[in-house]
């Protein structure tokens, strides 16, 4: 076996045990989406390794990897379009702070809020990040803010209603990659 079947396999071997690690801690009951996506590219990348493996698969794995690729960024993408439009009911929430999420060069930060709903109080991240300097600059610890809210799911909430063009971005960025890899197949 080459390199590039060992690095494959490397990929395989993680995102199963990032797979059996989020069916463990029960992930789908907390977050379905988000499992659903893990599943996606569990799949996506155990399948591209079994059509690299198979003489003259190289090919379909370059096709795989694009969908699978191009498929998760156009479903994030989906997801947070999706969110913009279904949370309509503006309420006002109290800033609570921010929940950090880490990578090498890019950190996002989803603000936290406490609102009331229909005689319910929700304490929640909100859907979308942003950067820290975002919430540093415009955000107040425990001052009130409007939020808009899914009437259906009223722990879904976003700041603002709009659909930012980085967003807009990486859903062209992801049917790229998808249409890149069908375009493989039929070469």
């Amino acid at each position: 076996m080459n390199k590039e079947v060992f690095e494959l396999l490397f990929c395989v071997i993680g995102f199963g045990w990032i797979t059996y690690m989020a069916f463990k801690e029960k992930i789908y009951e907390q977050n379905q989406n988000g499992f659903k996506l893990i599943i996606f590219i569990f799949i996506g990348i155990a399948l591209a390794f079994l059509c690299f493996i198979i003489p003259g698969g190289v090919k379909y794995t370059f096709v795989l990897v694009g969908v699978t690729m191009g498929g998760t960024i156009v479903k994030i993408s989906y997801h947070n379009i999706k969110s913009v439009i279904v949370c309509k009911q503006m309420v006002t929430g109290l800033y609570q702070g921010y929940n950090s999420y880490y990578s090498k060069r890019i950190s996002s930060y989803a603000p936290i809020f406490k609102y009331n709903y229909n005689g319910h109080t929700y304490l929640y991240q909100c859907l979308n990040t942003y950067s820290l300097h975002k919430l540093e600059q415009e955000m107040v610890k425990g001052n009130e803010y409007q939020i808009y809210i899914n009437p259906q799911t009223p722990s879904m909430f976003v700041l603002e209603k709009r659909i930012g063009i980085k967003c807009i971005l990486h859903l062209l960025f992801g049917i790229l990659c998808i249409f890149t890899g069908l375009y493989a197949f039929m070469i």
